[in-house]
């Protein structure tokens, strides 16, 4: 049996519950550490976003806020999780390039808090963590971000 594409059909009021490609103003609930198994082979890290639109129409239910839990409420926007980059952030030396996992995936947070006007943040936990996974963990335990949507 093949697949048709004669009675696939897009549109007509249909509103995804997660986020579709393209240009969208969306603002961070979190980040996470991800570490596929083949980055783990580098210890490097993919740095995930997850995020959420603004809310698409009055009648919009968005997913479960816990993905099993129909008590925990609904997300009101769109969501979804994306990656800080396609290849992921480990350490890597040649003879012209010298990248150090953790200050890329720090640049990388600073570039958010610039976007989300947390700078202040930035500046507080200069020399506080010892690790990458606790300068994450603290980003997202501190929100500096909650509720700010960017583009």
């Amino acid at each position: 049996m093949s697949l048709s594409t004669s009675n696939v059909e897009t549109g007509g009021g249909y509103v995804p519950k997660n986020i579709q490609p393209g240009n969208v103003k969306a603002k961070l609930y979190s980040i996470e550490l991800d570490q596929p198994d083949w980055l783990k082979k580098k210890d490097g890290y993919h740095l995930m976003l997850n995020l959420e639109t603004e809310k698409p129409s009055d009648d919009f239910v968005g997913f479960n806020i816990v993905w099993d839990d129909p008590n925990s409420g609904t997300f009101e926007g769109q969501t979804g999780r994306v990656k800080a980059n396609k290849w992921g952030f480990s350490d890597f030396k040649n003879k012209t390039v010298d990248i150090n996992r953790d200050l890329e995936i720090m640049k990388f947070i600073k570039h958010l808090c610039e976007a989300f006007d947390c700078m202040d943040w930035w500046a507080q936990v200069d020399n506080k963590f010892d690790t990458i996974e606790d300068f994450v963990k603290a980003f997202n335990d501190d929100a500096p971000f909650k509720d700010v949507y960017i583009n």
